[in-house]
């Protein structure tokens, strides 16, 4: 069995390098600049198997995410030994997770990437959905569908969001292998985390004043907006409240500078994926992701009472 490190900071050029597959020529320099000013190139993040000369064969890195998650990227593997190294390789990655601050580990697969998704598969993650990419432009004018009567919106903050979510949740069929591996309050840190929150984005669905339901955008680079979240309650559903919401939004967007909104949905969504498409959304692109849970259960310290449990490893990215 070739022996395993972690990689020492003055080779993390080498082993990001050997991560994405470029030659010795290119320099990494930027991308480690860019991963150290986001902070996410701290101690134990890289871990590589080792050839003879010392060599990098194979590298792993982990970047961990607000709300208790970690994304586990692999070198890529062209042959079957390749594969092996970085299945032994995703192993030690994982057992080092125990002593991290996470709940759940996740990667990001191109659909047709059989080798690397076997890779996982072999390593104890389990598939939660195909994401399909979709965006539309966000126009200065033009109708906007209008509210269904008694549907209002107000501000959506961290004190009411989780029993909210919790709500939208039931029976949801956008990634419904993610439902109870996370905490709702990480959930809601991992949203806030997507990018800058704007408080007019960041809305509570009142129906008759009760609340129903949330919708949650993000601002990216480049005049760019990310739907992070939009969810009903079951009896919300099925009225065009989540269509009027987000035509409503996209007037809040074009007033904030926005120019495009960008969204991920579950490719077995099929009620979603119609609406998106009735509002004008295009697919862009798909990834399949896969996930892992790193403990089976969670325990509050001082009460020393169960608050999450992950019996089964399933479901990261989600937000």
């Amino acid at each position: 069995m070739e022996p395993m490190t972690v990689v020492s900071p003055d080779r993390y050029e080498e082993a990001l390098r050997c991560l994405v597959g470029r030659r010795r020529s290119i320099t990494m320099r930027p991308m480690m600049e860019q991963l150290a000013a986001a902070g996410r190139l701290s101690e134990g993040c890289l871990r590589a198997v080792l050839a003879a000369d010392g060599g990098f064969l194979a590298v792993s890195y982990m970047a961990v995410a607000p709300g208790r998650t970690v994304t586990i990227t692999l070198s890529p593997a062209r042959r079957r030994v390749d594969a092996e190294r970085c299945e032994m390789l995703l192993a030690d990655s994982c057992a080092a997770l125990v002593d991290w601050q996470v709940d759940l580990a996740q990667t990001l697969l191109g659909p047709g990437d059989a080798v690397m998704l076997d890779v996982y598969l072999r390593s104890g993650f389990t598939p939660l959905a195909d994401l399909q990419t979709m965006t539309r432009a966000v126009r200065r004018s033009g109708r906007r569908k209008p509210m269904p009567a008694g549907v209002t919106l107000c501000a959506a903050t961290d004190e009411v969001l989780p029993a909210i979510l919790d709500e939208t949740y039931i029976g949801t069929q956008d990634c419904p292998g993610l439902h109870g591996l996370r905490r709702t309050e990480d959930i809601v840190a991992g949203h806030r985390a997507g990018g800058r929150v704007v408080p007019e984005l960041w809305q509570t669905i009142l129906l008759d004043d009760v609340p129903v339901g949330c919708v949650l955008m993000t601002c990216a680079a480049d005049k760019v907006a990310d739907l992070a979240y939009i969810g009903l309650c079951p009896d919300a559903r099925g009225k065009g409240i989540g269509s009027a919401v987000l035509s409503h939004m996209m007037g809040r967007l074009s007033a904030k500078g926005m120019r495009m909104l960008r969204l991920a949905v579950d490719a077995s969504n099929v009620p979603a994926r119609k609406v998106y498409h009735r509002m004008g959304f295009r697919h862009s692109d798909t990834q399949r992701a896969v996930i892992r849970s790193i403990r089976r259960m969670q325990v509050e310290p001082a009460s020393g009472q169960d608050v999450h449990m992950t019996s089964t490893p399933r479901r990261s990215c989600g937000g």
